[in-house]
C-alpha cells in the first residue's frame, strides 16, 4: 500500500504552493534546488515542464503543471495517461 493509504503524512513539498512560494523568494534558484533535494530524500524526482521527459500530451493542456513529482523508474512518455 502507498503512504497515503497507510495514513502517512504527505511531505510538504508535494504541492504547487511549495513551488509557488519557492519561486517568489529572493533566492528562487536555491529554493528550487532545496525542493528538488527534498523530493529526492523522499524517493521522488522532479520533472519540470521544459524537460523532454515531461509527457507531451500533458504539456499541451491549457494550464499544465509546472512540475511533476515522480516516483519509480518508468518513463513518463511510455504509456497512455488517464
Amino acid at each position: 500500500a502507498n503512504a497515503a493509504a497507510r495514513g502517512a503524512k504527505r511531505p510538504a513539498f508535494v504541492s504547487y504552493e511549495g513551488w509557488r512560494l519557492a519561486s517568489s523568494t529572493p533566492d528562487a534558484a536555491g529554493a528550487g534546488q532545496r525542493e528538488m533535494e527534498l523530493a529526492s530524500r523522499h524517493g521522488a524526482r522532479v520533472v519540470a515542464l521544459p524537460n523532454r521527459e515531461y509527457p507531451p500530451l500533458l504539456r499541451r493542456i491549457y494550464d499544465p503543471p509546472v512540475v511533476l513529482y515522480v516516483m519509480g523508474k518508468a518513463p513518463l512518455t511510455a504509456a497512455p495517461w488517464v
